[in-house]
């Protein structure tokens, strides 16, 4: 279960005049019964489930997950290895009697929260997703906190991708990414732990995700229903295309607008691998500067000029993007963008268009070996601007990532509006705009269900008395799976579910815990198991960075 983190949304309106068609290429029905799968080769399971967007419940051990699972259940070496990390947990909703909610977390320390379980009540708190700006929220109010304030931007990506308290639990018997996984590239770790009496639902609702599931301790229950099924589940978003492997898109703020060129329709597209393209074409850039880099530091000119021509398109790209923006800013927004002197929109627009020809020969010469300098970043006019930007740009790249976990360019937080505030308002438009007339600012994440559990339970004869839903009939028949500790569940984006999640009762502290990795969702078309992106350059890239951030996370362990 997990909540979309909500950030600021930003100023633009964006519309698409004519989408290209989608095939919806996974499961589209079930049987009521997911296929089970003993442990076997990697590439075996990328073929047969992975690649083909299948749900499947994993029986047996990993060997590269025994130290997990052996001491990630037990509660005491919880406490004690990661007791101080700091962590944000969630209250029930009083009404709803669930969680996944928009109600408001609480800062605590993982150890306090630990404590708290052992108390008598009816309700607990749960530990769910973690994000990187949770870390700095508690830092502001600790600001002698070094360790939680280190130098660089690789920091940014430690926090993103193992958040507390995994990352005080991180050691170098626990795997960046469990060998069956193949290649995908992890997005996030995440430990979900909590307590109930009877068991508590997390809503319906569906991940932008590849999700590998591990049950430690307790059990659940999954309900699991396909992307197809979102035209019946009445979720808070109005989905607009389903990518063939599954990834769920809905309506932005403004896109029903008819006044937006065409470069900027493109740029505001939500690609398969959930990468917004403007977003993509500056990690595209970034990408191929490392990889231009290490060529040149090398000598090794094999491939180069293949290597050269794609970094100049990719640049020429990420232009045509920031250039487009120029069109939707106005008079105030340019006070900002130039302070030192008022500059006409179309000038500045015309001036980044010949940035970019200047830029591709200073990458080609700088590899040429006419120079000896670093290849140029682009949008830095000489290489003390190129180092300045290298300090924010794992920020930004964090940010691309984070806008895709969100499945949507920008997400709704009407905490950071006050009621009368102009910003909140044009938004409240724009959204209304989007999802339809009537549709009320969303105080909870675009891929959640408005079906109650309830109703859900019910209509599947999981409570009594049965009641069967007119929509639900329309949805088809899910897949039912229970989980005990030990269990595994591959779950690929999109697929919705509840989760109803019960303690274990033998145990002294009667918790549940689950560990999961997401997963960037694999958009290749054909099943390579070593290349699942279409996109292989960029996500080598992303690659390395998540493999940099975990070997210096378990360095510092060792230390």
């Amino acid at each position: 279960m997990t909540r979309t983190k909500k950030s600021k949304p930003g100023s633009g309106k964006r519309a698409e005049k004519a989408a290209k068609p989608q095939t919806y290429e996974a499961p589209k029905m079930t049987d009521g019964k997911i296929p089970q799968w003993k442990l076997g080769q990697p590439k075996y399971f990328y073929n047969n489930f992975v690649h083909k967007r299948q749900p499947v419940v994993i029986q047996g051990k990993l060997d590269d997950l025994d130290f997990v699972t052996k001491n990630w259940a037990n509660v005491d070496y919880l406490r004690e290895t990661a007791g101080d990390a700091p962590v944000k947990v969630e209250p029930m909703h009083k009404e709803k009697k669930r969680y996944g909610t928009d109600v408001e977390r609480v800062d605590t320390t993982f150890g306090a929260f630990l404590d708290s379980l052992k108390e008598e009540k009816d309700e607990y708190d749960y530990l769910t997703t973690q994000y990187s700006d949770d870390e700095d929220d508690l830092d502001d109010e600790d600001d002698d906190d070094d360790e939680e304030k280190e130098d660089g931007q690789d920091n940014e990506i430690k926090n993103g991708t193992f958040p507390q308290p995994v990352r005080a639990l991180l050691r170098e018997e626990v795997p960046m990414r469990p060998e069956m996984m193949g290649n995908l590239v992890l997005q996030q770790m995440n430990i979900w732990l909590g307590k109930t009496k009877a068991g508590t639902s997390s809503g319906l609702h569906h991940d932008f995700h590849d999700n590998l599931y591990v049950l430690l301790k307790g059990r659940k229950r999954f309900v699991l229903y396909p992307p197809s099924a979102v035209h019946h589940l009445d979720t808070h978003g109005k989905p607009k295309k389903i990518h063939p492997n599954g990834l769920i898109v809905y309506k932005q703020p403004g896109e029903d607008e008819e006044d937006m060129d065409e470069e900027e329709n493109e740029a505001d597209q939500i690609r398969a691998d959930g990468l917004v393209e403007r977003d993509a074409a500056a990690l595209k850039v970034q990408a191929l500067e490392e990889q231009m880099d290490k060529l040149e530091e090398s000598g090794e000119k094999k491939g180069l000029d293949k290597v050269q021509k794609e970094y100049g398109d990719a640049v020429e790209r990420l232009m045509k993007y920031q250039a487009a923006d120029f069109g939707e800013l106005g008079e105030d927004d340019f006070d900002e963008v130039s302070s030192e002197e008022e500059s006409d929109p179309e000038d500045l627009k015309d001036q980044v268009l010949r940035d970019v020809p200047n830029k591709k020969r200073k990458a080609e010469e700088d590899l040429s070996g006419s120079k000896p300098s670093k290849t140029a970043k682009a949008g830095a006019e000489d290489d003390e601007d190129s180092d300045a930007n290298d300090d924010d740009s794992d920020a930004e790249l964090l940010e691309a990532l984070e806008r895709a976990q969100n499945g949507q360019r920008d997400d709704f937080d009407d905490d950071d509006f006050d009621d009368d505030d102009e910003d909140a308002s044009d938004l409240e438009d724009a959204f209304a705009n989007a999802q339809g007339e009537d549709s009320a600012f969303p105080t909870e994440p675009l891929s959640f269900s408005q079906v109650s559990t309830q109703d859900l339970h019910s209509h599947l004869g999981l409570t009594s008395p049965q009641k069967t839903s007119a929509a639900l009939e329309q949805a088809g028949k899910p897949y039912v799976v229970d989980l005990k500790a030990g269990d595994m569940l591959y779950l690929p984006t999109s697929w919705f579910h509840e989760v109803t999640s019960f303690s274990d009762e033998k145990s002294e502290d009667n918790v549940h815990v689950a560990l999961n990795y997401w997963f960037h969702p694999p958009d290749a078309t054909k099943p390579e198991f070593e290349k699942p992106y279409a996109d292989a350059a960029l996500w080598r890239f992303m690659e390395e960075k998540v493999k940099g951030a975990y070997e210096a996370l378990v360095a510092d362990k060792e230390e």
